[in-house]
């Protein structure tokens, strides 16, 4: 039989073990666990989601990526897509509260961003600049839109010259 530490037993189990190496103390190296039945893919994903929210070590882009999969999972589950007001509403209720604008930031940032600057994301770029980003390539591209009929065409996308400009700052 397979077991997986969850509800933030990761944590626990880490401090208990550099705790016995510290001491050699046995009761820090025997622990009573609590075994409960296996929640599914979906709970224990969002379970490391509120963990690593509530202890603040997660940045914005990696939970983008974890309500991502969420969402995936979910679809999967009712083989049916979901709007992202039930998503918000599903994690909610699951005890991670995201509200359905704020899922919209994170699947822009999913789609626009990370292809093109994925370590910078990566190394903890905030909410607020990412969403800046985000503005700033709404109003491009609408500006784009505007005026790209009136010059040669580049033989480039809007998302290709974004994201080339954007891979600099990678």
């Amino acid at each position: 039989e397979k077991y997986i530490v969850s509800d933030g037993g990761n944590t626990r189990h880490q401090v208990l073990t550099e705790l016995w190496q510290e001491t050699g103390d046995e009761k820090f190296y025997r622990t009573h666990v609590l075994v409960k039945p296996w929640p599914g893919r979906l709970q224990c994903l969002i379970g490391h989601l509120v963990e690593g929210d509530v202890k603040g070590e997660i940045s914005f882009i990696e939970k983008a990526i974890g309500v991502h999969n969420a969402r995936v999972i979910h679809e999967q589950q009712l083989g049916k897509s979901v709007s992202l007001r039930d998503l918000s509403e599903m994690l909610t209720q699951s005890g991670l509260p995201v509200h359905y604008s704020t899922i919209s930031r994170m699947e822009d940032a999913l789609k626009f961003l990370n292809p093109w600057m994925p370590e910078l994301l990566a190394s903890g770029l905030g909410r607020p600049q990412i969403n800046l980003l985000l503005a700033l390539r709404q109003d491009a591209q609408r500006i784009w839109d505007e005026y790209i009929l009136l010059s040669e065409d580049t033989g480039k996308s809007f998302d290709e010259v974004f994201g080339e400009c954007c891979k600099k700052f990678n």
